[in-house]
């Protein structure tokens, strides 16, 4: 119990030193480094700045000057979209554009038109010209005199040149009108004659006619489509003999029949195909003469006439599929010692100078752009208003396309996601352009304040004797507490416990004798004038012996 009670206050008197120890150590250090905080405020060794709502866009008002600090591009058909500015605000433009054609009107005249004939096609015997009336044919078939002239044919050709590329617009309205006449003989033969009349044998199938009409092609003259078209069918209506010379039928004016419109509006953007900035008219005549009788006939046309020819469209402009429009700005680039990027919001006002057509284009849109990387959310033109109003109530989150280290190229695009025709500008405007970018910036000091080395030694002193002290008493708790023939006991069972089998040599007598002798010796060796060297230790030991050995002998005797 006594054993116990030491050691427990030997345990407690240890533990309560290295909590001293420790105890005065610690906070003496401790009290250095809040007095070091205190006295240098500005110089740490690890700081974190915050920039919180930076307007990274600068003229976000779009004050004078706009450019160059804003800029627009263009991609796609340059001449759909164009850019403008005003006080507080920059331009969309799409420009819409209409146009009329005209130019052929009335009466056909000599200077705009050139006479051809129509191939494999002989020209009329009689009249083929342009005069103050028209475009005017004549011609008499005598069966008698040339066979191989019952089917003559005349064209007037004319040349139109568009003031603009007609592949950038769509034709929306066309319309032609022309107006035919003429006269001719009763000799003609039409479906109402009595062909007996002449007494001879006789036969029909098509009868005689003439047949105006108007073409449409390129300037090659190829692939030609007719527009409009009128065919005699009672012109010399009357009974004749072969040769005989009746009296003259009229055909009064008379408006040619014309395809519908659509067809009208195909054919035109047809002929503008291969040229888009000319295309062809023909006005033709042709005339059919059929040999309706055995022994002779005669058939006589004295004036065919296209009086009048009006053809009138309407065009307006083309806006291709895939065209935009931005604005945009090079904003400075996120920079700092280890910066993270907690924010990037947007925001912007936009309005539209009327209702975007729905019908023609329901899916062009406004478009966010930070490093031609595009944001998910997109704004419809249909949901434009005619005045300004947020894009979005609370902005929109850039932070997935708002990178550190790169220079921050904005911009907002007009997309035009669809091919449409537009007669007129219409004008998208935007304004208060602000982007907000929240950012952190974490850096070392390259110079930290050192502390004093005595505080240094302090703390290593302290760390030594803590260990010291706990070394001690773990030596303690499981050695030094026994005594020495107990630790001895303890040693000896230990090795009974390993692997190894003890050591069990015995010293020997003479050994022990001369261990003791020489410790004895070396007390007095200072005295003496010499060491004595180890033949005379030994000696003196044998010397001893046998005196002992006589000894024992007396005794025993």
């Amino acid at each position: 119990m006594r054993i116990w009670l030491k050691v427990n206050k030997r345990l407690v008197l240890y533990i309560l030193l290295t909590i001293i120890i420790v105890s005065i150590a610690f906070p003496s250090i401790n009290s250095f480094s809040l007095l070091n905080r205190k006295n240098d405020v500005n110089i740490k060794t690890s700081e974190t700045i915050e920039h919180l709502n930076d307007l990274w866009l600068e003229n976000p008002t779009f004050e004078d000057p706009i450019e160059p600090t804003w800029f627009s591009a263009r991609e796609g058909d340059l001449t759909d979209v164009s850019s403008s500015t005003n006080p507080g605000y920059v331009n969309y433009e799409i420009l819409g554009e209409s146009g009329v054609f005209s130019n052929v009107t009335d009466t056909p005249k000599a200077i705009d038109w050139d006479e051809f004939n129509n191939t494999y096609f002989i020209l009329p015997d009689g009249t083929h010209e342009i005069n103050q009336d028209g475009c005017e044919a004549s011609h008499e078939f005598q069966e008698n005199t040339d066979q191989s002239r019952n089917r003559p044919s005349v064209h007037w050709r004319r040349n139109i040149s568009m003031p603009l590329d007609m592949s950038d617009y769509t034709i929306t309205s066309a319309s032609l009108s022309a107006i035919v006449n003429g006269s001719a003989d009763t000799n003609v033969e039409t479906p109402n004659d009595d062909l007996s009349y002449a007494g001879v044998g006789y036969f029909a199938t098509y009868y005689d006619y003439a047949r105006f009409y108007i073409k449409f092609s390129n300037l090659d003259y190829t692939n030609l489509y007719e527009v409009a078209y009128y065919q005699t069918v009672d012109l010399g209506t009357g009974d004749q003999t072969l040769q005989g010379i009746g009296v003259i039928d009229y055909l009064n004016d008379t408006i040619m029949t014309i395809i519908d419109e659509p067809t009208l509006i195909f054919y035109l953007t047809k002929a503008l195909e291969a040229d888009s900035s000319n295309f062809g008219i023909t006005l033709g005549i042709d005339i059919y003469c059929e040999d309706n009788y055995a022994s002779g006939d005669r058939d006589t046309f004295y004036s065919l006439l296209i009086k009048s020819v009006n053809l009138t469209f309407s065009y307006e402009k083309k806006i291709d599929q895939l065209t935009s429009l931005s604005w945009g700005q090079e904003a400075r680039e996120i920079n700092g010692t280890d910066v993270e990027i907690l924010k990037s919001n947007l925001k912007f006002k936009y309005k539209i100078s009327e209702l975007w057509p729905v019908s023609k284009s329901p899916n062009s849109e406004i478009r966010i752009y930070i490093n031609n990387r595009q944001h998910s959310e997109t704004i419809k033109l249909s949901n434009a208003a005619l005045t300004f109003q947020d894009a979005k109530e609370f902005g929109y989150d850039l932070f997935e396309l708002t990178f550190p280290y790169e220079v921050i190229n904005f911009s907002l695009q007009v997309f035009l996601a669809d091919e449409f025709g537009l007669d007129h500008i219409i004008t998208i405007s935007i304004d208060d352009v602000f982007l907000e970018i929240s950012y952190t910036e974490t850096f070392i000091d390259p110079n930290p304040i050192p502390e004093p080395l005595i505080f240094t030694i302090l703390l290593i002193v302290a760390i030594i004797a803590a260990v010291c002290v706990g070394g001690y008493f773990i030596a303690y708790y499981k050695i030094l507490r026994f005594p020495k023939s107990v630790r001895k006991v303890r040693k000896f069972r230990s090795t009974l416990k390993s692997g190894q089998n003890p050591s069990t040599s015995i010293t020997s007598r003479k050994e022990g004798f001369g261990f003791k002798y020489k410790k004895e010796l070396n007390k007095t060796s200072k005295h003496l004038k010499g060491v004595p060297d180890e033949t005379k230790v030994n000696n003196s030991i044998n010397k001893q012996n046998l005196k002992k050995k006589t000894q024992g002998g007396s005794q025993q005797q």
